[in-house]
């Protein structure tokens, strides 16, 4: 949602147009006013930290870059944006104490919704946050940026800053701030992806594409479908389950020795699974890129994400290296050509009398490191939270298990998204499961299967590892002595 039809009046520094990516958020936003394209994060604290440290650090790294203090608004019916000067740190966090309130829970969960609903990127303010107090060394920080001012390649690069920030304020060594990389303005390589597009070599990759997926057959689910009831209101539920440090660690040898992405890793045993299922040797999912591959791309900051198809045929292929570097295969062909939007590609194939493309892959797979994991705080392990007793997750749960509900869907890419979030010693895998679609069971038998099928290819035996949950290491982001 953008609220702000009313602009501030503030010195703007620099003006440009926004990324492809960030028009589609910034309309989508503007005609439904329930989506709120936001990426936040709540995790817990333990060790010793000063809070005022924490929100000056957060202050100057949002100073630091134009990316977050943006203001995304409509100049002569052209989405733009508008660069603001820096703003006081008090509009970015909010400091609280939840050990003498009666009910902690609920006071917490007001503060975060209070700050959240004040994101508003028409008036620049893109970056929220809370620190709040749970006992001693004990803390709970949320961080929420809206999605126009960034992405997962983004969230990285702020959290390294971040960190140097936080580390040159507790040490008072102002040169180790300035040892950290260039800021990148958003603005900048906005403005060369879209004068891109009308190029040859975009139209290169335009071609490529639609040769690649304009006779690319449907994708089946490997689900059984549920009967939809169109008047039935629709339920997001998030299932997710983890994998122990030996199949985390060997699934990263197995990518090292390989030289392949740990997504090849992961798609590869993820198209077997869905092969085995489906009876269908030909896997294809939409699977989410970074979309910089144009030269000076290192530093954008900003949403300038894009979505490739990943296509692998399993048929004839048994041994695991031959499966991975067919997996390989497609991930680095997509890397090489993902700067072209997938819906500029789907239209085009809709042109040329071809079927559309998105609506044939109703599968999302995606991989990708802890939002957070960047963000690292001096002398604090941080920890995910159980989000009912608000304490670390403390590994006293297996299995495949419900992390949240959402009572109604606004918005989402397809029936069936699958995650695999990589922490510091351990996978997460995560399925979003629309009612309307799956039978919860169902889609957490699935999960369970494909979890399985990680251990087989690391070839972890039972008696190594536990098959889920990593004792007191379990939702463990990074420790204390891995701090900057």
């Amino acid at each position: 949602m953008i609220h702000s039809d009313q602009v501030r009046s503030e010195p703007v520094l620099r003006a440009g147009p926004m990324s492809f990516c960030q028009e589609l958020i910034f309309l989508n936003a503007k005609r439904n006013e329930n989506f709120r394209p936001i990426i936040a994060e709540a995790v817990a604290l333990l060790g010793q930290l000063d809070a005022e440290q924490i929100c000056q650090a957060l202050s100057r790294t949002v100073g630091d870059y134009e990316s977050l203090r943006t203001r995304f608004v409509i100049r002569e019916d052209v989405p733009w944006l508008e660069v603001l000067e820096p703003s006081d740190a008090t509009e970015l966090m909010t400091l609280i104490d939840v050990q003498s309130a009666t009910e902690p829970k609920e006071y917490l969960q007001a503060a975060i919704e209070q700050r959240i609903s004040r994101l508003d990127p028409g008036q620049g303010r893109t970056v929220a946050s809370v620190l709040a107090r749970t006992g001693a060394g004990s803390w709970l920080w949320m961080l929420a940026i809206h999605h126009l001012a960034t992405d997962g390649w983004s969230q990285h690069i702020y959290g390294r800053h971040f960190s140097a920030v936080l580390k040159s304020i507790v040490t008072d060594d102002a040169e180790h701030r300035m040892r950290d990389h260039s800021h990148g303005p958003s603005i900048d390589y906005a403005a060369r992806q879209t004068a891109w597009f009308g190029s040859d070599a975009a139209q290169i990759q335009l071609e490529w594409w639609i040769a690649k997926l304009g006779s690319l057959p449907s994708q089946q689910l490997p689900l059984p479908v549920r009967f939809r009831d169109a008047t039935q209101r629709s339920t997001l539920t998030r299932l997710e389950t983890r994998l122990d440090a030996v199949t985390h660690a060997r699934l990263h040898k197995i990518a090292r020795d390989a030289r392949t992405p740990m997504l090849a890793v992961a798609f590869a045993v993820f198209a077997r699974t869905v092969a085995r299922r489906t009876k269908e040797s030909r896997v294809s999912v939409l699977s989410l890129v970074s979309g910089r591959s144009l030269p000076g791309a290192e530093r954008a900051m900003g949403a300038f994400y894009n979505s490739i198809v990943l296509t692998l045929d399993t048929q004839g292929i048994e041994d695991e290296a031959s499966l991975l570097q067919a997996a390989a295969r497609t991930v680095f062909e997509g890397w090489k050509r993902q700067e072209v939007p997938l819906g500029l590609v789907s239209q085009a194939c809709v042109d040329r009398d071809l079927p559309e493309i998105v609506g044939k892959l109703p599968i999302a797979f995606n991989f990708i490191r802890h939002a957070l994991s960047e963000f690292r705080i001096r002398g604090c392990s941080m920890f995910e939270i159980d989000y009912e007793t608000l304490a670390p997750v403390d590994g006293s749960t297996t299995g495949v298990r419900i992390r949240w509900r959402q009572e109604q869907v606004t918005a989402f890419s397809g029936p069936m998204t699958v995650i695999v979030c990589d922490l510091a010693e351990e996978l997460r895998v995560s399925m979003d499961v629309l009612s309307d679609w799956f039978d919860t069971a169902d889609a957490a038998d699935f999960v369970a299967e494909y979890v399985q099928d990680l251990r087989k290819f690391a070839a972890v035996g039972s008696n190594e590892a536990p098959a889920v949950g990593l004792g007191a290491n379990r939702g463990l982001i990074y420790a204390a002595d891995d701090t900057t």
